[in-house]
């Protein structure tokens, strides 16, 4: 009796230890698959906003997925491949190279090291090639698909982005298709409604623009500084001198070829917005008020904001929610507004669009 008691023991421990093992192999393939979308978001993010907090948040992720991928060469393939990217934005180039060779003795049709061997190239074309290239041999496509769409985008291939930026979002993760929403339908506007000066699409594709760029793009697509100097078509610097000299630009100490950042960029639509509307009382809308007495500034300044990473002091405050209310900017990530972060030549040319619908 005892040993038939001891032997069902022994089965039932082994079944059931085999149950447990699978599910640690179950739930840990769960929080790999999920910590892998997190990072490819986390990437895009970062390439959108430039913030450094994202890159601590990367650099914690890539450490957690080298643990969770050392048993398996196409997954330590894929995290070698956030890796890259890493060193990518990081400017680390002696780092990347060893990456890069590493990831082809695990992988040589990993995803991430075509999007890598094509961003370390500067000719537009060049990278196509590299892209379509991977679009054949790589394990998955999705995010080649989607570097394809942004580069035949930036060469004026709308056609061909529009195809792509579908084809992409099928497989995609929302958060991501929520940030590249704007550049595909801008695609897809360019198809109905063509470029005034089809050459201008070199500074709209730009990641950085400048007061000199921003310039140039509003002359060429819109009738914006037209309006709001009476005028006929003045050269970029002349208008330049105009927007400070009348205080559209918040620093005075600015100059033509600062990169422009979005807080800045709110500042000078607001004001665009107001004096087209001619509606001064807008300055007043959610301007800051508080009582010296009874509070401290910088805590109220932010217990009362509607941005969760803009306190309600800041001297654009009033104008990024504005042009929230009316959609001409919006939060990246649904509650931040990154005010620091560089405006693109895309973000630009979708904001002054919006702009102009409001010139009678």
């Amino acid at each position: 009796m005892f040993k038939k008691y001891y032997i069902f023991l022994i089965i039932f421990t082994f079944f059931n230890c085999l149950s447990s093992n699978k599910y640690k192999v179950f739930q840990t393939n769960e929080n790999l698959t999920s910590l892998i979308k997190e990072t490819d978001f986390l990437f895009i993010q970062y390439g959108f906003n430039n913030d450094n907090d994202i890159l601590i948040k990367l650099k914690i992720n890539i450490e957690k997925l080298d643990k969770l991928t050392e048993n398996n060469k196409q997954l330590k393939a894929k995290a070698l491949g956030f890796s890259a990217q890493l060193a990518y934005v990081q400017k680390s180039e002696s780092i990347l190279k060893k990456i890069i060779e590493e990831i082809k003795a695990l992988n040589k049709n990993e995803e991430k090291l075509f999007i890598i061997e094509s961003d370390l190239l500067t000719d537009t074309n060049e990278k196509i090639k590299i892209l379509n290239n991977g679009l054949k041999k790589a394990d998955t496509n999705n995010f080649i698909k989607l570097n394809l769409a942004m580069n035949y985008f930036n060469i004026g291939n709308f056609k061909k982005s529009v195809e792509l930026f579908d084809e992409s979002f099928i497989g995609l993760q929302d958060n991501i298709k929520t940030l590249y929403k704007n550049t595909r339908n801008l695609a897809y506007h360019f198809i109905k409604n063509p470029l005034k000066n089809k050459d201008i699409i070199e500074k709209i594709s730009l990641k950085f623009i400048n007061y000199a760029d921003l310039i140039d793009i509003i002359k060429s697509e819109t009738n914006i500084l037209i309006k709001l100097f009476n005028n006929e078509q003045k050269s970029t610097e002349e208008y330049y001198k105009m927007l400070l000299d009348e205080k559209y630009i918040y620093k005075p100490n600015t100059s033509i070829y600062d990169l422009i950042t979005k807080k800045d960029s709110a500042y000078l639509f607001f004001n665009f917005i107001m004096k087209i509307e001619n509606n001064p009382m807008l300055a007043e809308k959610y301007k800051f008020k508080y009582n010296p007495d009874e509070y401290n500034i910088e805590v109220y300044a932010k217990e009362t904001s509607l941005i969760k990473d803009v306190p309600a002091n800041k001297y654009f405050y009033n104008a990024a929610l504005i042009l929230i209310e009316k959609e001409i900017m919006n939060l990246d990530d649904g509650n931040n507004f990154f005010p620091d972060s560089y405006v693109t030549g895309i973000q630009i040319y979708d904001s002054i669009q919006k702009i102009s619908s409001y010139i009678k």
